[in-house]
């Protein structure tokens, strides 16, 4: 047995068994979806972002999902020689589902460091390792090692982001004036309460996995 797989079975049992080839390339294009929303989005509050530590810390995710995006992209069929590039401007040409286009709808919208941070960390970032790591334990892995590899490798980064972006936003809140706090913290749980509503019932993860 090898490393991987001993982590993997220490972890909850995943419910079904490996993806079929056409429901794994239904999800990666999926992921392929989120990782370029989260670039696009990540980089734009580059340029309207005050605090110089988040500055950074979006200017360095945005170019790592952009590189994420690649590796999935990397994994779908090879596309016929004239069907246009899956990584584009706009992204994939199809939103994988309604309640994904719904919450980086939201998640675009933030407009404040803690917003933004809130955002990530509250919801994006851990329904990522979550649905990663359930994907990684649905893989037969003598079978589809590039896959296994390339979700370790996203799964590793975005645990990395989760650990580096909570420390910023603790610090933002630490910064606040104690008048300010409570309307602070208020404000950043009604914009994740309406964030969640488009992912309660879709099932753990941002990209819902076949049962």
């Amino acid at each position: 047995m090898t490393a991987e797989e001993e982590v993997v079975g220490s972890l909850r049992p995943a419910s079904g068994g490996p993806l079929t080839f056409a429901a794994q390339t239904q999800v990666l294009r999926s992921y392929l979806w989120v990782e370029q929303q989260l670039f696009e989005t990540l980089g734009s509050w580059v340029t309207t972002e005050d605090e110089d530590s988040a500055r950074v810390f979006f200017d360095v995710q945005s170019r790592q999902h952009a590189w994420h995006a690649e590796l999935f992209d990397a994994l779908l069929p090879v596309p016929a020689p004239l069907e246009e590039s899956r990584i584009v401007g706009g992204g994939p040409k199809t939103t994988p589902d309604g309640r994904l286009a719904g919450l980086f709808e939201e998640v675009s919208g933030s407009s404040t460091t803690i917003l933004r941070l809130s955002a990530l960390l509250r919801v994006v970032l851990p329904r990522m390792v979550t649905g990663y790591s359930l994907h990684l334990r649905r893989i037969a892995f003598a079978a589809d090692q590039p896959t296994a590899r390339t979700l370790r490798l996203v799964l590793r980064d975005a645990m990395e982001a989760f650990q580096g972006g909570e420390e910023l936003l603790e610090e933002q809140y630490a910064a606040l004036p104690p008048a300010e706090l409570g309307a602070q913290a208020d404000r950043a749980g009604q914009a994740l309460g309406r964030m969640e509503e488009h992912l309660a019932r879709g099932g753990p993860g941002l990209v819902a996995l076949p049962a």
